[in-house]
């Protein structure tokens, strides 16, 4: 089992991998603002926070740097370390 937070412009959501859907984390390719694509996920409610996720396993994949996106539509994110002052 693995996960990763997906942002888009409506917020954040936690896509849960199984079984041989988790390769993708090692995968070179896989980085912050890499656009994926999630084929076959399955919407549930997260048992620990009771928030909505995804689940992605046998059936489904994600594909990354997917070929029939418009990268205009998604902007990069922007991030930056904020120290926290004692």
């Amino acid at each position: 089992v693995g996960s990763f937070l997906l942002h888009d412009k409506t917020g954040d959501i936690r896509i849960v991998l199984w079984d041989d859907q988790t390769n993708i984390i090692s995968n070179k390719s896989f980085d912050i603002n890499e656009v994926v694509k999630v084929v076959n996920g399955s919407p549930k409610i997260s048992k620990f926070k009771g928030d909505l996720e995804v689940s992605v396993g046998s059936y489904g994949k994600i594909i990354l740097s997917p070929e029939d996106v418009d990268y205009k539509l998604y902007p990069k994110i922007e991030f930056k370390v904020i120290k926290k002052s004692k």
